[in-house]
């Protein structure tokens, strides 16, 4: 535990990173964000604000000197050049932020420590997802693997016929940064369902990374 007027670092510039910065302010903690976003909002409330990029090793160096610790703010910030943070505590671990970043790594994952997640399938291609939703059911909705959210990445597939009308990217969605440090072996999409009160996945395994979600009322 870090003392009262110590400096938490912050990646990310957003709104999550603002709310941080008030509520540790109310703790007594001054805050510094490190965003490339010079029109970020988090630093309005912070004492401190690096803008540069996230490969930038010797900012990093530089901001991580004035804190205590670091977190982030959201999970898409880059791993690879976290290294540059060097001895200053990093909360959480560079490995949860990476399986964070990918909903099949992370389903995965918590199957490793005997979780039980929605059932999933890999998919490769369109054939595969139509596959999917024929074991799986619909309706659906499909989500990108990485950097979906609220809304954005996702279709949402009411039949197989559906799924045989989409037409899926072959690469990262228009309108988001691609904030992957380390490329898969086989770049996939991921997926989940929901049945009932049961949520099923269905994976999706091309180039663009995928999600699907279903629920029947």
């Amino acid at each position: 535990m870090i003392p009262p007027g110590e400096t938490i670092g912050i990646l990310g510039g957003g709104q999550l990173g603002r709310m941080l910065a008030m509520a540790a302010a109310q703790l007594g903690y001054r805050c510094h964000v490190y965003a490339p976003e010079a029109g970020s909002i988090a630093p309005e409330v912070c004492g401190g604000f690096t803008c540069a990029a996230w490969d930038d090793a010797e900012a990093l160096a530089r901001f991580a000197a004035d804190c205590a610790v670091i977190t982030y703010e959201f999970e898409n910030v880059p791993v690879a050049p976290l290294a540059a943070i060097g001895g200053t505590p990093l909360l959480p671990h560079p490995r949860a932020l990476e399986t964070a970043q990918d909903r099949l790594v992370e389903k995965q994952f918590a199957e490793s420590l005997g979780g039980r997640p929605a059932d999933y399938a890999a998919v490769d291609s369109a054939e595969d997802l139509v596959e999917a939703i024929a074991r799986l059911g619909a309706p659906g909705i499909l989500k990108t693997r990485r950097e979906g959210y609220d809304g954005k990445g996702q279709w949402r597939i009411a039949s197989e016929a559906e799924a045989r009308a989409l037409h899926l990217p072959p690469k990262p969605l228009a309108g988001h940064r691609c904030c992957r440090t380390r490329a898969p072996s086989k770049p996939r999409r991921t997926g989940c369902l929901r049945n009932g009160s049961r949520k099923v996945s269905a994976g999706v395994r091309p180039t663009t990374r995928q999600s699907i979600q279903r629920k029947i009322s």
